[in-house]
C-alpha cells in the first residue's frame, strides 16, 4: 500500500510472521512481487494464501542515500539471480 498501513494491521501481520511493506513505490512492489512469485494486495479482504510468498531472509541496506530491500532465497523465484532480488 503506497499510503501506509495502520499500526494495528502491521502488528497482526508481524505476529503471524508476515512482512508487510509500506511507503514503497508501486514499480518496486511490482518488481518484488514478480521476483518472488506473489501478488499485490491493497485490501485484506482480497487476500488469500496463494498471494503470499516466502523468503528465507528479507533485509534493508543503506547504499549511499538509497535504501535497498533484499529478498533472498524465495520459495518460488522468478528473478534472474536464483531467487535473490532487490528493490532500488
Amino acid at each position: 500500500n503506497m499510503k501506509g498501513i495502520d499500526p494495528l494491521s502491521l502488528d497482526i501481520f508481524s505476529n503471524k510472521g508476515i512482512l508487510a511493506l509500506y511507503r514503497v513505490k508501486r514499480q518496486n512492489m511490482e518488481r518484488l512481487s514478480f521476483a518472488c512469485g506473489g501478488a499485490l494486495v491493497n485490501y485484506v479482504e482480497d487476500m488469500d494464501a496463494s498471494m503470499l510468498v516466502y523468503a528465507v531472509k528479507v533485509s534493508k541496506v543503506m547504499l549511499g542515500e538509497d535504501e535497498i530491500t533484499f529478498a533472498e532465497e524465495c520459495r518460488i523465484p522468478k528473478a534472474r539471480r536464483a531467487g535473490d532480488y532487490h528493490l532500488s
